[in-house]
């Protein structure tokens, strides 16, 4: 394939890239490390203390709301958050980008999505479609585990803040 220009245009949805890009790529190697870039740019963000175990109680709290907090995990694809919500507790109504699983482990919501109400309770598993508007009142609190595919940005951003990610 030597002499064959091959014209890639690059665009990235990386919030640290403003424009498109154009490269001319000569060869498969060159294929193979813009390939090789693109993914170092989709997950720039790293914890700083990376590592395969951890345990619950030692990952810094980080609070969502006055009341919501959480303590992150991040990895190159997902972001997990151990949430606690105490008795009277509103999570507002919002939307992302990322799809989330959340699993309740302890006491219950009134859990909204899409203008609809379901009671949610410990052992139920809440699957929220990216871009679909969702939140919560909880009278008795709850403990639960959400898990974010890709990684939630702003919660990404609320890691940066805190200084817990090498970048």
């Amino acid at each position: 394939m030597q002499g064959l220009s091959i014209f890639f245009l690059l665009i990235a949805k990386s919030s640290s890239i403003d424009n498109s890009s154009v490269l001319i790529i000569e060869s498969l190697h060159e294929i193979e490390f813009c390939i090789t870039k693109l993914n170092e740019v989709k997950c720039m963000a790293k914890m700083k203390d990376k590592r395969y175990v951890y345990r619950i109680a030692d990952l810094p709290i980080t609070m969502l709301t006055v009341a919501s907090k959480t303590r992150f995990v991040l990895g190159d694809n997902l972001l997990v958050s151990f949430i606690e919500n105490p008795p009277g507790t509103e999570f507002p109504l919002h939307r992302h980008e990322a799809e989330q699983i959340l699993i309740i482990l302890e006491g219950s919501e009134e859990h909204v999505i899409e203008g609809r109400t379901y009671h949610v309770e410990a052992g139920d598993v809440v699957v929220h479609p990216a871009n679909v508007e969702h939140g919560g009142f909880t009278k008795t609190g709850f403990k639960g585990i959400d898990i974010f595919a890709p990684p939630r940005e702003s919660h990404v951003e609320l890691m940066r803040k805190q200084g817990l990610l090498e970048e």
